[in-house]
């Protein structure tokens, strides 16, 4: 990001993903609290920095990226997608259930388990 001065996490995705879309998605707030809802969900480690106990969130970083950009990369090749299909799909499930001012990681995750699973049957 030191070579993209002023440029965040989601400007920085935002044209990684323009130059390589098969291997990078546009990763802002959205995403990043979808993903790793769904990461804790499925027992697997959030990104750097959260405590799924607690309701502290900070400002996304590149670190956070790379943890969930793997994921994101394995879902997509296993369900034969782009990176961006999950990348939507992440966005708009964040859109369902917003994240609330106080809740925890965990509660949050527990909301977007019980969205998607009455949305499955």
């Amino acid at each position: 990001m030191g070579a993209l001065p002023g440029a965040r996490v989601a400007t920085t995705t935002t044209l990684l993903t323009a130059l390589w879309p098969d291997k990078h998605f546009i990763f802002d707030r959205r995403v990043h609290w979808a993903a790793n809802g769904l990461r804790i969900c499925s027992g697997l480690q959030p990104s750097s920095c959260i405590d799924v106990g607690s309701s502290h969130w900070r400002e996304i970083t590149l670190d956070d990226y790379v943890v969930v950009r793997e994921w994101v990369l394995e879902m997509a090749r296993l369900l034969e997608v782009s990176p961006s299909m999950i990348e939507r799909s992440l966005y708009i499930l964040d859109r369902h259930v917003p994240s609330f001012e106080g809740e925890t990681w965990t509660d949050y995750a527990d909301r977007i388990c019980k969205y998607l699973a009455q949305r499955a049957v």
